[in-house]
């Protein structure tokens, strides 16, 4: 009797279509077991939430045997993780969904323009509103993204509340008529989907926005998808840890044929984020990396690499 059990690390919640199980007995054979979505197990995971199950597995016919488990999600990601097992002890399976698990997808650039239809007399915070329709999308939230108002560069701040995005002026401006406005944003939406958007402009007398000045639509100039590219997954650096880590810290090693930025974080085995970000850019070649686990009690923990933001994700699971 096995166990398996399936985590959602992702920062939004995630669509599971399929669960398959696999039993392969050499390195180059599967045997399918079965799919095991049905009514009882859910079809959706928010962010730390997870599913596990058991399963019956005779493991007397064969020497050499691996359980793999393979997630498809949004119907055209594979997430995939064997485990060794054999008859005398089975561990717990532990799969985890990571963050940016969404990454076979493209990138959306939109632009959009217009002017402002009359002069407001006194300065005012203006905010564009838009509401995103896609089956799944990402804005990167550590952007600055800025306002170009007659050829001046103005920041914006950038907020997300479920499929409504917000983009804000952070300092009042003195609108006059026929002044023209644009700004671009990026976002990661899956392979073919269907994307619908409006987009809303208002000025508001107050940042809390509670004193409400003025809403209009605007007829936009132009208003389009451009530069449709596809996301190019980085060849993934070898990663390891070591095999026993101590009460103060943890050695990872990565090899890796280029430079590499590596972001490395801390999660306990229900997704909860343990400790803050660690940071490394790594040389080409072999790099041995210390990281502190003095401040984090005896269990077991999920060690999360990112490497080069979000292209590419390595999971582990320490035992401290």
């Amino acid at each position: 009797e096995a166990t398996v059990r399936i985590t959602n690390l992702d920062t939004s919640p995630v669509n599971l279509d399929s669960i398959y199980l696999y039993i392969s007995p050499e390195e180059s054979e599967y045997t399918f077991l079965d799919n095991i979505i049905n009514e009882a197990i859910p079809t959706t995971l928010k962010t730390g939430e997870y599913i596990e199950f058991e399963i019956l597995l005779d493991l007397k016919s064969y020497t050499t045997t691996n359980l793999t488990v393979e997630l498809v999600i949004f119907e055209t990601v594979h997430l995939e993780k064997t485990f060794p097992l054999t008859p005398a002890s089975v561990p717990m399976a532990v799969m985890t969904i990571p963050r940016h698990s969404y990454q076979i997808g493209k990138i959306y650039a939109m632009n959009f323009k217009g002017t402002f239809p009359y002069a407001i007399k006194e300065e005012v915070f203006f905010t564009c509103e838009l509401n995103l329709s896609a089956e799944y999308f990402y804005i990167e939230k550590d952007t600055t993204y800025y306002l170009n108002i007659n050829g001046e560069q103005i920041e914006l701040k950038m907020q997300q509340e479920a499929s409504t995005i917000s983009f804000s002026t952070v300092e009042k401006l003195t609108l006059n008529e026929g002044l023209t406005w644009e700004f671009s944003f990026e976002f990661l939406a899956l392979l073919n989907s269907s994307i619908d958007f409006n987009l809303i402009c208002s000025v508001f007398t107050s940042d809390c926005y509670d004193e409400f000045h003025k809403d209009f639509d605007v007829e936009f100039e132009d208003i389009c998808v451009r530069d449709i590219r596809s996301i190019q997954i980085v060849e993934i650096p070898e990663i390891a840890v070591s095999p026993n880590p101590t009460a103060e810290k943890v050695e990872i090693f990565i090899k890796s044929k280029l430079e590499t930025d590596v972001q490395i974080d801390l999660f306990d085995i229900n997704g909860k984020k343990k400790q803050k970000s660690s940071f490394f850019t790594l040389l080409c070649g072999k790099n041995v990396l210390n990281y502190n686990l003095n401040t984090v009690p005896n269990g077991n923990y999920y060690l999360m690499c990112s490497i080069d933001g979000y292209k590419e994700i390595k999971l582990i699971i320490i035992n401290k």
